[in-house]
Parts: structure tokens; C-alpha cells; sequence
């Protein structure tokens, strides 16, 4: 601070208290990337490098232990230590950092969906899958989606639920079917 221009000592104060001069830095860094697009292609590519990382990180550890996007009664018999269980909740972190507007979002909540449904963890792997639900144009996508829901809610023993989302599971997937026969 001293180097740029000499300062009075109530204004090097003001500055230090509360960390004004660092929030202000921040903030001005903040709007230099907000308006700079090379920043803003150098993000989307950044998250680009980091889903598809995070999506091959997946597959192997799915791989391992033989789990898929879909949601198999026999995932909840899935034996985990805590070196899986630990990449399993990483994933699901990285996945809070991601932009759920990239193609590969879908796919990679589907996979951590089922991993996490597999540690027992119904409550967040069904959100995952109310997300995808939500988010996701494609029909497809949506009917596996209300499928691993509709397995989590048996597991949950919520009955009622759980055949709603057969009946929506069966509907997207021929809606789905439909669209693609006359595309």
C-alpha cells in the first residue's frame, strides 16, 4: 500500500478494519472477470475439464463396484469402505460446483445418484434424481431418473410415491419413444 503513494495512518486504519481493502480488490477483480470474456471461456472450458474428470472418476469407481446409472435392487447390498464412501461424497460436492446447464451434468448426477443411493443415503440420492427430474428436457433422462426415485422410495418404504413415479417412469419413456419414432 505504502509503495504506490504514501498513506495517513487513519486512512491505512479505515482500510484494515474489517478488510475493507480486500473486499474491495475482490469486488474489483469480480467485475473485471464479469465483463472480460476470455475469463468467461476459460471457466466454461474449466468446468468442461472438470466434468468430464469427475464423469470418468465415476465410471471407474461405479465399474468397481459394479453399480450403473440405474438404480438395481441389489445396489443396497454394495459392500463400501471408507476410501469409496469418501470419493463417493467428493463427488457429490464437485457436483454442487457444477453448472447444470452442461450436457454432461445429467449423466454425472444420474451416476452419483445411484452411487450414493448404494451407501444408503436415500434422502440425497433422491434429490439428485429430483433434480435431474427437474432440470433435464429429455425424456429418456427423466425416466431413468423417476425410475432410481421410484427404487429409493421402495427402499423408503413411501409406497405411495414410489407408484407415481413408476406410472411417470413408464409415461416420459414412451413419450420419449414416441418422439424419437416420429423425429
Amino acid at each position: 500500500m505504502q509503495l504506490i503513494a504514501p498513506l495517513s495512518d487513519n486512512l491505512m486504519a479505515f482500510l484494515r478494519q474489517e478488510d475493507l481493502l480486500g473486499q474491495a480488490m475482490l469486488f474489483f477483480l469480480h467485475e473485471q472477470f464479469r465483463t472480460d470474456e476470455r475469463f468467461e471461456k476459460t471457466l466454461a472450458a474449466l468446468q468442461q475439464e472438470a466434468i468430464l474428470f469427475n464423469q470418468q472418476r465415476m465410471l471407474q469407481l461405479m465399474e468397481k463396484l459394479h453399480l450403473s446409472s440405474q438404480v438395481k435392487a441389489s445396489d443396497e447390498f454394495t459392500r463400501h469402505d471408507t476410501k469409496t464412501q469418501r470419493l463417493i461424497q467428493k463427488s457429490v460436492l464437485n457436483l454442487k460446483h457444477l453448472s447444470s446447464k452442461t450436457a454432461e451434468y445429467t449423466q454425472l448426477t444420474l451416476m452419483v445418484g445411484s452411487a450414493i443411493s448404494s451407501t444408503g443415503d436415500l434422502a440425497q440420492s433422491e434429490s439428485l434424481f429430483s433434480q435431474v427430474i427437474d432440470n433435464t428436457p429429455r425424456d429418456e433422462e427423466k425416466a431413468l431418473a423417476y425410475f432410481n426415485r421410484f427404487q429409493v422410495r421402495l427402499r423408503r418404504k413411501a409406497y405411495d410415491t414410489a407408484l407415481v413415479d413408476s406410472f411417470l417412469t413408464h409415461k416420459c419413456y414412451f413419450a420419449g419413444q414416441m418422439r424419437a419414432k416420429w423425429q
